[in-house]
């Protein structure tokens, strides 16, 4: 109280002197730069002195650690929060500060709190909730000074922006026809730096539509390569979805869609890339023994090699290059060819369309066992043709 009683003269004194001074102004007009000189000077030494006296908490710095991810029971992001703060101003004492964290508008009150001018206060492990129904928004950190005059007030507080990644938004070959009657925006890159892919399958109108997916991640939302696009143009390449919040601070998205145009096979077809997915050399045989396949036929060294690798099997003497190669088919050649082992016989994998006495019941339970349930839908269209992706992934997944 002695320094502000202190500060109250001398602002009193220098009123007076102000006064004083311009009466002499008026008299003496030749000696003004004297004057001026001499007035300056004690104002100068007040605003020093008052920026003595008062405190100036900024925060300087915060570092965020991702502790939780949002659950169906509490859908928040929970971060422990390390909070810098610094004191730019006149020494505090038994100061009573505020700390807002977050957009939550939960504050933590601290006091009896001294900061010398120069001084830091670090909070730890202070805990901010984030709002879980979006990847990325930015929060605000900030911090009051209640007992004392602060010197400067729009300094207080600290932005920073958090992403979470999981996907909040289903990302397929419909989404992405559909985004813009869903009012969401299509980013596309023509390449991306190798990652995990993970197979998944819809049904599209019908039919199967395959497709792999890879999780999102901070790299990938600051990707430059990815431009928004206006309309899903079926180029092969990667997509993800993207959903502005009516705040500004605030997106959602989808994890990312590898984007390829899928060809259904033929058995012939199947021979070839089986063969070029395992690094096997093909090679014709000097005697002609399958009747619908000549040793002239641009792929007779393939089929002949799969057949007698015992993959692909008909009726004697013929392997019928040209008929679709079925989903079941390519299930059943592959799990054979690797020896997979079937996860249980009591095992029953619930597709609608597959009988639960099916023969293909053992190859389904264990394909759809542990992390390749989610790949699959509620049918598994054993009878439609094989595609090419579908044909990779099971050469992958078992070899």
């Amino acid at each position: 109280m002695q320094g502000k009683r202190f500060w109250y003269l001398k602002s009193i004194g220098a009123l007076a002197l102000v006064i004083f001074g311009g009466q002499f102004f008026f008299q003496v007009q030749d000696d003004y730069s004297v004057l001026s000189t001499s007035l300056l000077t004690p104002l100068k030494e007040m605003a020093e002195e008052r920026r003595e006296l008062t405190s100036d908490l900024v925060i300087e710095d915060v570092r965020l650690k991702l502790m939780a991810e949002p659950k169906e029971f509490f859908n928040f992001y929970r971060y422990k929060a390390d909070v810098l703060i610094k004191n730019l101003g006149g020494a505090l004492e038994d100061g009573v500060i505020t700390i807002k964290t977050g957009n939550d508008g939960e504050k933590i009150v601290l006091k009896e709190i001294d900061l010398a001018n120069g001084g830091n206060y670090l909070l730890e492990d202070l805990e901010v909730l984030v709002d879980g129904e979006w990847n990325s928004q930015k929060i605000k950190i900030e911090v009051f000074l209640h007992n004392r005059h602060e010197l400067v007030k729009t300094n207080n507080s600290y932005e920073t922006e958090v992403y979470g990644f999981a996907s909040k938004i289903e990302i397929s070959k419909k989404a992405l026809e559909k985004a813009r009657l869903s009012g969401l925006e299509i980013w596309y890159s023509d390449k991306l730096e190798a990652r995990k892919e993970n197979y998944r399958e819809s049904l599209e109108d019908g039919l199967v539509e395959s497709y792999s997916v890879i999780e999102m991640s901070g790299e990938v939302l600051k990707d430059d390569n990815f431009k928004k696009l206006s309309v899903f143009t079926e180029k092969e390449g990667f997509y993800f979805l993207k959903e502005e919040g009516s705040e500004s601070d605030k997106s959602r998205v989808s994890d990312i869609l590898h984007f390829t145009n899928d060809e259904i096979l033929t058995r012939g077809d199947f021979a070839v890339l089986f063969l070029e997915e395992m690094r096997l050399k093909a090679e014709v045989p000097e005697v002609e023994f399958l009747s619908d396949v000549g040793l002239d036929d641009e792929r007779a060294a393939e089929i002949y090699t799969i057949y007698g690798l015992g993959i692909l099997k008909d009726e004697e003497g013929f392997l019928r290059p040209e008929k679709l190669m079925t989903r079941a088919e390519a299930l059943e050649a592959i799990f054979d060819y690797f020896d997979v082992e079937f996860s249980s016989e009591e095992e029953v994998a619930e597709f609608s369309d597959v009988e639960t006495d099916s023969p293909l019941q053992n190859y389904l339970a264990t394909l759809v066992s542990d992390e390749n349930f989610s790949s699959f839908g509620e049918e598994f269209r054993p009878d439609d043709p094989a595609s090419n992706s579908f044909i990779k992934f099971l050469i992958n997944e078992y070899r």
